[in-house]
């Protein structure tokens, strides 16, 4: 779980990211991002059903998700720019064999935004 202040919960604030912020492409991710003024990253984790129809399967996703987003914020310092985030999942992350290798992918698309 995403600790309180690193969470973006407001739908307003979501739908502001999405629509008005920048995206990472990755194969099975996007990454929205915009530029906020808070103390640190806020993330919100969205996996539709065009992921899976399951229900199972699309909250294990998220799980997941959250779990590398509390890993990444912990991994943060507090200079440099911080973030509003939107992960949204695409289709294919289902189809998936290997959490690693999305992390993986993570892990590199989100340096490139610390940098």
């Amino acid at each position: 779980m995403l600790p309180q202040p690193h969470r973006l919960p407001r739908t307003a604030d979501i739908e502001r990211v999405v629509r008005s912020g920048r995206v990472l492409a990755l194969p099975e991710l996007r990454i929205h991002y915009q530029a906020n003024q808070q103390p640190g990253h806020r993330i919100a984790c969205v996996v539709g059903k065009r992921v899976s129809p399951q229900a199972t399967v699309r909250h294990r996703w998220q799980r997941r998700l959250r779990s590398v987003a509390a890993e990444y914020i912990t991994r943060q310092t507090s200079a440099g720019p911080h973030y509003d985030m939107v992960w949204v999942a695409q289709p294919g992350l289902a189809q998936v064999q290997s959490f690693s290798e999305v992390e993986r992918e993570l892990a590199t698309a989100l340096s490139h935004l610390s940098s």
